[in-house]
């Protein structure tokens, strides 16, 4: 490794950083010292026209899979390095800063690929098996996810005394950000969760409990490549499903998991509030902030007409400070 990204991974480890962030500003300085220095060390004398040629090799570069790297690729690998070269002048390691002209690509405003009907979200929901302790175990973690819209890591990271039931929140320790935040859970992700607490997890955990809310086989915590399509042999949709892009959390086969495939209203209520996929102008939501898509059917004129349909949505998601009657 280069002595000076040495010294600029202890840095970010005493500042606090993440080691996801480590991890990632690793690979993409490696990455470039890869490219830029098979015959010395490329970085004492780094030029400006150096790292533009660099970020036309990233858009001309492909994944294993011959797919072009996407702009959320290249512009985590630009600004990762760019951070890094930014730190060396700072240290003094640089005389000048060689990414001050440099821009990063610029991000599409795109809407997400598919949308999940209710119907489509409900069979997502009840692909596991519920009779035995994993499948109910998968069944309680899609319906959080659904429920609440928080991210595959974060649902690793849960621990039985983050949820809060009488209150109906859960609390994300360390999530994007290194923040804590808390989330509501609906009524039904509720139900499915003290199911799973009562029936398989005391079978899951064994004699020695980690305090981990979703446990493993053995007894540890769930690991993230369970929460991926990756960590399944058949990841093909089945007949009749759209294929989304964004398919990267799941805890079964196909379809994959509706807070992270499609824009449900659990992803439309996080993607609004991170300002990722703000919803176009005049998208009716209820009064919890469920978005339309969940429904079918046309979009009903808001007022009286849209009340049942509304109210349908509301039944899956119950969300305190709201009346149920």
């Amino acid at each position: 490794m280069h002595p000076w990204l040495t010294r600029y991974l202890d840095w970010l480890e005493a500042t606090n950083h993440a080691p996801a962030t480590r991890r990632n500003c690793r690979r993409a300085v490696e990455r470039f010292l890869a490219w830029a220095g098979p015959e010395g060390d490329p970085l004492p004398g780094l030029l400006p026209d150096t790292l533009e040629a660099y970020q036309s090799a990233l858009a001309r570069a492909c994944r294993p899979d011959g797919a072009p790297l996407g702009w959320g690729t290249r512009a985590e690998y630009l600004g990762a390095l760019r951070a890094f070269l930014r730190w060396a002048v700072a240290q003094g390691l640089l005389a000048a800063d060689p990414t001050r002209q440099l821009i990063l690509p610029r991000r599409p405003v795109q809407l997400p690929r598919a949308v999940l009907s209710h119907r489509e979200a409900t069979r997502v929901l009840r692909q596991p098996d519920a009779t035995t302790p994993l499948g109910l175990r998968d069944r309680a973690l899609l319906e959080l996810l659904y429920s609440s819209g928080i991210r595959r890591a974060e649902a690793a990271g849960i621990r039985i005394a983050d949820l809060d039931p009488p209150r109906r929140v859960l609390l994300v320790r360390a999530g994007k950000g290194q923040r804590d935040r808390a989330v509501p859970v609906g009524r039904r992700a509720l139900q499915w969760l003290g199911r799973y607490l009562r029936r398989a997890r005391p079978r899951l955990a064994g004699a020695s409990d980690p305090g981990w809310l979703f446990l493993s086989t053995r007894g540890t915590r769930v690991r993230l490549n369970h929460l991926s399509p990756r960590g399944w042999p058949d990841t093909s949709p089945a007949p009749g499903w759209a294929s989304p892009a964004a398919a990267t959390s799941s805890a079964i086969p196909w379809p994959p998991s509706c807070s992270m495939a499609a824009p449900t209203c659990a992803t439309c209520r996080r993607s609004s509030a991170t300002r990722t996929f703000p919803p176009p102008p005049g998208t009716p939501t209820s009064p919890s902030g469920a978005c339309w898509p969940c429904t079918r059917g046309p979009i009903p004129p808001n007022g009286a007409a849209a009340r049942p349909a509304l109210r349908r949505i509301e039944m899956d998601h119950e969300w305190p400070g709201r009346p149920t009657a």
